[in-house]
């Protein structure tokens, strides 16, 4: 999920208004959602007592207040019992509906919650939280590290965390905005149209000042304690509830109120009444991953026995086996209800269309609708009921239960597709008002022998697997190791990978790479080297003389694409090959020490690119790879990356990424440019430093060690930058030239643990968009764009050795390489 640094929406306003459908069809299916007890008890009196502040609209109300919020915002600590109170008479009948709206916060980062159906608390270093009862969260509980302070953003992060808070008739929790919104009530107080003083009142043996705040007809009234100036009651407007139940002629006399009895300030928390255990089934994530529909595919593909359809008056209409069948058989069974009515006339329209567009292929589809009752319905004979119901196709009474023993029919109206072989293409019950839509277009699929069902089974087993990966990619820190799935190949929602070629390697491939010359390059595992140049027939061949005992952990074309260059963690080299001249050096590291991050950096004034080379020791190497110089220093800090740059003045274009968070420019001596011998080939003791310089100003996020990945066009450069939300929270950042973030991605934390990952990026020649791909496990293949929309993911099976993304013409080319083979295509994002 995508997250924007910067929260867009103000959401003081949410907690006046109750989240959609909590009232589905019945009072009673809200209270159930909810979490509701239901009492019969009466409201106790409020007593009013004296008060020397007049009543009506004056500057006191509002700054009472400003008082409440600033009160809100001294505290160290707050919890209370609170509860959303629903009060009304239904059929004369006082009745009273309860659900929970307890909160407690602390300075230190923790925060427990009894809202609605949601459940919260911290759990060691972790924070967890439960939506019960969610079908389509099943077995998730969130789990995200305690943050030094809890503000909204954090809290609202996980859109379902934020749609569970806000999913009770009395919307989102007054007290988590005045504890945590950086500016409490401004929506509120910037839309009133009149702040009014009423008599105070006594709530729960509290002196409270009551105010009244009206935006336009609409009140709400707020009773706020005199001596603590913490808020008590919130009476909300009846007329945010759902309509239907307001509609309700039995249902009158109706109150909604916020009730925040119990409250505590100031004082020590006993934090384990919201600590909850998690479930062993149960999974933490990082991230609330929604199920994918639940579709029924038992019945799909399943040849059905032959049958025999007849008329109310007995006369046989369809008859299976006499080769006059048609190809495509479309059914629907019927009742007398006014849901089939519906269906009927919708799919009336479907058969109209199909006779009006299909031509002659409607001429091999067959509509029937097929009677399940014993008779019609009331005032209605056989002989009128398909044109008094608006049927399509020719009715049929179902008098031997065809539906019911051979089609497992369950309910009406039940709509299926049945091809020329009697095998079913499509099922399904109950009216769906995208018939109309989907239906045309699958009939004639059917009708022209596709299988239509094993599209279905095929794209639902994909939708289940991507599921599956999503989980996995969401898991948290803390997640029980074995209760993981284990996902299978899917492909891309938004993104599309065309694979027009796969080309079979008799040798490993180890490693691949591209250049800024529409060369891409595929190293084997004997040191082959094969240059595939765009438009050629055949690549090239270079034998590079290295020796590839392990895979290498980097391997990289410079820019002109005349040398390449490959290291490994195992070894303290980097070895250099010359391609124009066919030449092979290798570049001793000090002892002990090995490469942990390179890069080709630009120069300027210099057409040949220089190699950054960042070892583990902290040690930084800068060498012209055509002989001429190299150049050593010491980072000041603890290196994490290095990312190359738009030159600047005379520097190479590049900087050192410190541990702390500081950003560094790599500075040349200014005699550097002119020294000779070439120490290629012996240890590393050049006296000439490369020092970082002109510090810059300090990243807006937690970097994180890996390699950060560049992509340049003309005076415009974006990075995606490794980093850290907060602790055991990583995520790629993209940050522009300034190394500003711009949006960030979680990652899983193995992703961040083990810092690898293989990626490439291009411009989308259609877009002119900045992407990349990049894969951290070599199965998942991330697909990322700059503008923070429309990510994506796939899985393959065999594990990914090396990427390459690049333009191809107007399209956007991938090749993955895998240990054996290399696939190429297009890649597509949807516009």
């Amino acid at each position: 999920m995508v997250c924007n640094l910067k929260l867009k929406k103000n959401l003081i306003l949410d907690w006046l208004i109750p989240a959609e459908g909590i009232f589905y069809f019945s009072l009673l299916v809200l209270l159930t959602i909810c979490g509701c007890d239901r009492t019969d008890s009466v409201l106790k009196q409020q007593t009013s007592i004296d008060s020397d502040v007049a009543e009506g609209e004056s500057d006191i109300p509002r700054q009472i207040l400003k008082n409440m919020v600033q009160a809100y915002g001294k505290l160290s600590s707050y919890t209370d019992q609170g509860f959303v109170r629903l009060q009304y008479e239904i059929n004369d009948q006082h009745t009273e509906d309860r659900a929970p709206l307890t909160v407690a916060w602390d300075d230190h980062g923790r925060l427990g919650l009894r809202v609605y159906a949601i459940e919260a608390g911290p759990n060691g270093t972790r924070w967890h939280l439960r939506w019960r009862d969610n079908s389509s969260l099943a077995r998730q509980v969130l789990s995200r590290t305690l943050p030094s302070k809890v503000n909204l953003p954090w809290l609202v992060d996980d859109s379902f965390a934020k749609q569970g808070l806000a999913a009770g008739p009395a919307g989102f929790p007054p007290q988590l905005d005045l504890l945590l919104a950086e500016k409490p009530l401004s929506g509120l107080m910037q839309e009133a149209t009149a702040v009014t003083m009423k008599p105070q009142q006594i709530v729960d043996g509290r002196a409270c000042n009551v105010i009244e705040v009206r935006l336009d007809s609409l009140s709400y009234v707020l009773w706020i304690d005199q001596a603590t100036m913490m808020l008590r009651r919130l009476l909300l407007p009846v007329q945010n509830l759902p309509s239907e139940m307001l509609a309700d002629k039995a249902v009158s006399k109706i109150h909604l109120s916020i009730e925040l009895p119990g409250v505590t300030v100031d004082e020590p928390i006993d934090w384990s009444n919201f600590k909850f255990d998690v479930e062993p089934k149960e999974i933490l994530v990082t991230q609330f991953v929604p199920t994918p529909e639940k579709i029924e595919v038992g019945k799909l593909g399943v040849r059905i026995p032959g049958f025999r359809l007849f008329s109310p008056e007995g006369k046989l209409v369809y008859e299976t086996g006499t080769g006059t069948e048609p190809n495509a058989k479309v059914l629907i069974w019927l009742a007398d209800h006014p849901a089939s009515q519906v269906a009927a006339n919708q799919l009336k329209v479907v058969e109209q269309s199909i006779s009006q567009e299909l031509g002659d292929v409607a001429n091999q589809i067959e509509f029937y609708s097929l009677w399940a009752e014993p008779s019609p319905p009331a005032g209605i004979d056989f002989l009128n009921l398909a044109s008094s119901w608006g049927l399509p196709g020719k009715l049929v009474h179902d008098r031997e239960a065809l539906g019911r023993d051979l089609f497992a029919v369950q309910e009406a109206p039940t709509v299926v597709v049945v091809d020329r072989q009697n095998r079913v293409q499509f099922f399904e019950s109950r009216h769906n008002p995208l018939w109309a839509e989907m239906l045309p277009g699958l009939i004639q699929d059917v009708a022209k022998g596709v299988s239509v069902a094993n599209s279905t089974i095929k794209q639902i087993d994909e939708e289940n697997n991507r599921f599956l990966g999503e989980v996995q990619l969401a898991a948290a820190i803390d997640n029980r190791p074995g209760n993981l799935p284990n996902p299978t190949s899917y492909s891309g929602r938004w993104v599309t990978f065309d694979r027009q070629n796969q080309q079979a390697f008799a040798k490993d491939i180890s490693a691949l790479t591209s250049d800024n010359q529409h060369s891409v390059w595929v190293l084997n595992a004997d040191g082959e080297v094969s240059q595939y140049i765009s438009g050629a027939q055949e690549p090239r061949r270079h034998s590079t003389g290295w020796n590839v005992i392990v895979r290498p952990h980097d391997f990289l074309a410079d820019p002109s694409g005349r040398f390449l260059v490959r290291t490994s963690r195992e070894f303290p080299t980097i070895d250099l090959y010359d391609v124009q001249n066919k030449t092979s050096k290798q570049i001793e590291l000090s002892s002990g020490d090995v490469p942990q991050d390179l890069c080709w950096m630009p120069l300027v004034g210099a057409k040949q690119s220089r190699l950054a080379v960042l070892a583990t020791s902290g040690s930084l190497t800068l060498i012209d790879p055509s002989g001429h110089e190299q150049l050593t220093g010491q980072c000041p800090g603890h290196p994490l990356a290095l990312i190359p740059s738009l030159p600047r003045s005379s520097s190479v274009g590049g900087y050192v990424i410190l541990e702390s968070g500081q950003v560094e420019a790599l500075m040349l001596p200014a005699e550097s440019a002119h020294l000779s011998g070439p120490l290629l080939g012996r240890p590393i003791s050049s006296s000439n430093i490369v020092t970082p310089a002109d510090q810059l100003e300090k990243l807006k996020f937690v970097p994180g060690a890996g390699r950060w990945n560049s992509a340049v066009q003309g005076d415009k450069q974006r990075i995606l930058a490794r980093g850290w939300i907060s602790r055991d929270e990583p995520a790629l950042f993209l940050v522009d030239n300034d190394l500003r973030p711009i949006w960030h991605q979680r990652i899983p934390v193995t992703y961040a643990i083990e810092q690898k990952s293989i990626a490439s990026s291009a411009v989308d020649p259609k877009s002119g968009q900045f992407v990349w791909a990049v894969t951290f496990d070599k199965h998942t293949l991330h697909f990322l764009r700059a503008d923070g929309l429309l990510l994506d993911h796939m899985r393959v099976s065999e594990p990914i050795v090396g990427l390459v993304l690049r333009a191809d013409g107007s399209d956007l080319q991938l090749w993955i390489a895998h240990e054996r083979h290399i696939d190429s295509g297009h890649v597509h994002w949807l516009p």
